[in-house]
């Protein structure tokens, strides 16, 4: 599995896509994900968080297609995620980066904010794995039901037990051949 995983972010790498999105590879909590919800949020100090997008059995990310269109109209909005926040997060953990940038929305959902309307939900899973579920300008004060009931249907889905991370980047990779983004 090892193998296949640095293959997979070797292709990444040659692929036209930014990969700040390698980080959420590189050290993937795919391991953790089934049936492992944490009750608790986990202690910050120890090592280094991570996370992993959630792609759809279909092999479509929302949260990369919300990043690379967020990188085509809003940069400034896209670098202060990439360069800025995300290594933040995984070198110090979510909950020590704080309320301004990381809230919780109850029923163990949280939002990564960003750039002012800029939101990601996400979920915990494993020992310090987020799973982003789905990346949305905000448009409303509330959370949307529609993105609840996505982010529902996701998370019933990771913990169904057979959801396979490195199966579903495969099917990404695939998803975005589709679509023309060129891969080697």
């Amino acid at each position: 599995m090892e193998i296949k995983h640095r293959q997979l972010v070797s292709c990444l790498a040659a692929t036209g896509i930014d990969l700040a999105y390698r980080m959420w590879y590189v050290g993937s909590c795919a391991t953790g994900i089934a049936g492992t919800e944490m009750a608790d949020p986990p202690q910050n100090g120890g090592g280094e968080w991570q996370f992993a997008p959630y792609i759809q059995p279909s092999g479509r990310c929302q949260v990369f297609d919300f990043l690379d269109g967020l990188r085509e109209k809003d940069y400034a909005a896209f670098a202060a995620f990439q360069d800025v926040l995300l290594p933040e997060m995984l070198a110090r953990g979510p909950f020590e980066v704080g309320g301004r940038y990381w809230t919780a929305l109850g029923r163990g959902y949280y939002e990564i904010r960003f750039a002012s309307r800029q939101r990601i939900y996400c979920t915990l899973h494993g020992r310090r794995c987020v799973m982003m579920l789905i990346g949305r300008t905000k448009r409303w004060r509330t959370w949307e039901s529609a993105d609840q009931k996505f982010c529902e249907q996701a998370s019933a889905d990771i913990e169904s037990g057979s959801y396979d991370q490195e199966q579903r980047e495969y099917l990404y990779r695939d998803h975005c051949q589709r679509r023309g983004k060129k891969w080697p």
